[in-house]
């Protein structure tokens, strides 16, 4: 042990209440650019950047990421300005860039800095330190894993193609790109070479990679008519799916077979690629159990030939309760095991959001208003949420109205005309219903009236009177009305909350504001 440590965090923790730590972290960057235009018409724009960090050893610290871009004014071409005089602009783009990122994280998101380097690290805690004297625990030092001398930048190469035009002086507007991205280099343990009885915190590798496509649309109009009205829109749409290009998993297909003949079965071989695997397949997924509602009494549990002991945590259906959820044997093979596991919907981030804003105004009056939603993705009720016998849980309203009950007199009977959600009992006496599954998956989306504002200007020969400059009255608003597909959740919960929802976080707030402007 030593004391030559001038830290807080490496004292003594008996009677403190205080911490300290400290980094040394640098960055170097070299950067250029040159942008050519001719005749208004032909665009061309090239930069690099060449960066090095302290985050990698000396021979793999500086990346070089270069960017390069071209424009065609097709609208200044004599083609379309003598025969389309409709046309007030049309541009077409292409774009090349990459981009490097030098944080490395540990697999609990922590970040990790210098793994090129072997090093030592305090360990904290009651657990991690050792008794050296009769005074007291000291902390004591240990490596921090094997170093990693050839980590170097994560890349990120994106291909965009665009097109800008503006139709009609303005009256029809539209912006379109379309683009690829290749994510490279992402850090990761790996886990899939070597065993985990391997004897050492393995150091983080650039293993992984990821591509993503899609593409954002926007439309624009805006009319005059009449001398008063005047109004203004705009629509967006946009749409981006990402894809594990390599990204190896621990998870060998031979763990999972019950005998040799099973490696060559087709069915057990795409369950297990679809399920446990990544490469190939979409990041945004949720993989889970389907389900088929709930055991609404003991005769169905009597009478159901599938064993859910692997999910219930007894042996054949003797854990499975009136009120339970009932799962799906997808492969027909009498029992409810990982070759049931199933994409059952979309991860956490949308794939689709879209927009629409308004503005109009007629005479002193004037109107505005956004919308906002987005779909493609879901999230799961977890916790709470889900059991209303959880320690700490705010029992919610549907629990009450939806959940099975069970009859005072008959408790295998269910007395709730309502019941769709599995019966309140404590979470220890059973493990059937906190599984993943479709049935707490929720569909999020949505359609929101993000803000909505009315206002008035008084005119201005009232104005002068009254010896002001403005004076404009309004009124705001803000998360209005939401349009969503969440049934009975749908006064719990919010789709733009977290991917996991226990009910434990502040309710998205509805505001109404009147207001008065004045300029004197």
């Amino acid at each position: 042990m030593t004391t030559d440590l001038p830290y807080l965090d490496f004292g003594s923790e008996l009677g403190i209440t205080n911490s300290g730590n400290a980094i040394e972290f640098g960055r170097s960057s070299v950067v250029g650019r040159l942008n050519y235009g001719y005749k208004n018409k032909y665009f061309l724009e090239g930069s690099f950047r060449y960066d090095a960090t302290s985050n990698f050893a000396a021979d793999s610290r500086w990346g070089f990421f270069p960017s390069a871009s071209a424009a065609w004014r097709i609208s200044e071409e004599s083609f379309i300005k003598d025969n389309a005089t409709f046309v007030d602009n049309l541009k077409l783009r292409v774009s090349y860039s990459k981009t490097g990122n030098d944080r490395i994280f540990k697999d609990d998101g922590t970040p990790d800095y210098f793994r090129y380097l072997s090093a030592n690290e305090i360990q904290t805690g009651v657990l991690s330190s050792y008794l050296f004297r009769p005074t007291g625990l000291s902390t004591a030092i240990a490596t921090s894993g094997l170093a990693n001398p050839f980590v170097t930048w994560r890349d990120l190469t994106t291909y965009n193609i665009g097109l800008d035009a503006s139709f009609w002086n303005g009256l029809l507007g539209l912006e379109l790109d379309v683009f690829y991205r290749l994510q490279e280099g992402i850090f990761a343990t790996p886990l899939d070479q070597f065993p985990s009885t391997f004897g050492a915190e393995l150091p983080q590798v650039n293993q992984n990679s990821t591509n993503n496509r899609g593409f954002d649309l926007v439309v624009t109009h805006r009319n005059t008519i009449g001398k008063k009205f005047k109004y203004d829109m705009g629509f967006s749409f946009g749409l981006a799916r990402e894809k594990y290009k390599n990204w190896p998993v621990e998870e060998v297909i031979e763990a999972f077979a019950e005998s040799p003949e099973e490696l060559n079965d087709p069915e057990f071989i795409n369950r297990f690629n679809l399920t446990q695997q990544r490469n190939g397949n979409w990041v945004n997924r949720n993989i889970g159990y389907r389900t088929d509602g709930i055991f609404m009494n003991q005769a169905e549990i009597d009478a159901h030939t599938v064993d859910q002991s692997l999910l219930a945590g007894g042996t054949g259906n003797d854990r499975l309760n009136p009120g339970d959820i009932r799962y799906v044997d997808l492969n027909g093979d009498d029992k409810i095991d990982f070759r049931d596991l199933d994409e059952i919907g979309k991860g956490g981030l949308p794939d689709i959001v879209y927009g629409l804003n308004m503005n109009m105004s007629y005479g002193n009056f004037s109107i505005s208003t956004l919308f906002q939603g987005a779909t493609g993705f879901n999230f799961n009720i977890t916790g709470g949420a889900r059991n209303i016998l959880i320690n700490n849980s705010i029992p919610f309203e549907y629990q009450y109205d939806y959940r099975w009950a069970p009859d005072p007199n008959n408790p295998d009977v269910n007395i709730n005309p309502n019941a769709i959600l599995p019966a309140s009992t404590d979470s220890g006496l059973t493990q059937n219903n906190d599984k993943t599954s479709d049935f707490w998956l929720q569909d999020g989306t949505y359609l929101r009236l993000k803000n909505l504002n009315i206002g008035y200007d008084i005119p201005r020969d009232v104005l002068n009177k009254m010896g002001m400059q403005q004076l404009r009255l309004f009124v705001s608003a803000s998360n209005l009305v939401t349009w969503n597909k969440l049934g009975i959740y749908k006064d719990s919960f919010d789709s733009e909350g977290p991917t996991t929802q226990n009910g434990a976080r502040y309710p998205l707030l509805k505001t109404i504001s009147l207001g008065v402007n004045i300029s004197l």
